[in-house]
């Protein structure tokens, strides 16, 4: 029992110190998931727009009522009749400029405070704007400001995101398998020590040790009683 104790001890005692990165997924995991998020949100924005599009005299006429349901959802929305915006669910987000928003329908871009998953929609006159918040990234952080992922995103917030995506790059893409942006993670989450075969064996032998010692020791007790 002592021996196995012992074996055992410094392998625990390694795993909790010193190993602590291996609790932390992949860089593929973390590249998977959060690219399953954006989808998702990618198809519900295209939803979202192609909504409001059959119905924005309607929208013109209660605009309130429409800002609440479209931000519970988790967008915000920019509407534009020819160039002027006429229908827009925050301040807090700099409007596109629909004359000169030549890119693609879906793209993530980088706006005075974060990163967002936009989806775009022209409907006669009128272009429409989806604003999804991927991660918030101000200038300068306080207890109130936090350059986090958003809930739908638990990834530590040394992650970054980065427009770039040549080779060698993690990159996010949409549904249609265009690259939308990067993801940048550390090092130190990529390159975690691994898990030492010493360990393992010292672990694996303790374990052992411990269930002959029970063994042992119950047939000793039957013997006393026979």
């Amino acid at each position: 029992m002592l021996a196995g104790i012992i074996l055992l001890f410094p392998g625990i005692i390694s795993e909790l110190l010193f190993n602590k990165p291996s609790e932390q997924a992949p860089a593929e995991v973390y590249l998977k998931n959060l690219e399953t998020v954006l989808n998702k949100r990618e198809k519900e924005g295209a939803v979202l727009l192609s909504t409001l599009s059959k119905k924005i005299p309607e929208i013109l006429k209660s605009p309130e009522t429409h800002i609440k349901d479209i931000s519970e959802n988790g967008f915000n929305v920019f509407v534009f009749d020819m160039d002027s915006v006429v229908f827009w669910t925050s301040n807090q987000i700099i409007a596109p400029e629909p004359k000169t928003d030549t890119g693609p329908e879906v793209s993530v871009k980088k706006t005075s405070n974060g990163w967002y998953l936009i989806n775009k929609l022209i409907s006669n006159s009128y272009s429409l704007f989806s604003y999804y918040l991927i991660k918030e990234d101000y200038p300068y952080q306080n207890k109130y400001l936090s350059n986090s992922f958003t809930y739908e995103l638990p990834l530590p917030e040394e992650f970054g995101l980065s427009e770039e995506t040549g080779t060698g790059k993690m990159i996010l893409k949409s549904i249609n398998g265009t690259a939308l942006c990067s993801l940048e993670i550390p090092d130190q989450w990529i390159n975690k020590p691994p898990v030492s075969n010493w360990k393992t064996l010292m672990i694996f032998s303790g374990i052992v040790l411990i269930f002959m010692f029970i063994h042992q020791h119950s047939v000793n007790e039957i013997k006393k009683l026979q």
